[in-house]
């Protein structure tokens, strides 16, 4: 988990991931297999559902930017 966050944060390739986090394949399959199983899916749902709570808000609709952008 911490290699797809450090991958998130630095908007870098697979491949530029430092190796204390593991195999480059090995974190790329591993991403995969919990795409194919929903697995960012069910967190996502599941951190709206402490959102609404938080904010005593039922939420109809919510948008997410998942572009990446890097820094100059």
């Amino acid at each position: 988990m911490a290699a797809i966050f450090y991958r998130a944060r630095k908007g870098v390739q697979w491949r530029y991931i430092p190796p204390m986090f593991g195999s480059k394949s090995t974190l790329h399959r591993r991403f995969q297999e919990w795409v194919d199983a929903r697995v960012f899916d069910k967190i996502e749902k599941e951190a709206l559902k402490l959102y609404e709570r938080s904010i005593k808000i039922r939420t109809k609709r919510m948008a997410g930017d998942g572009s990446q952008i890097r820094a100059l």
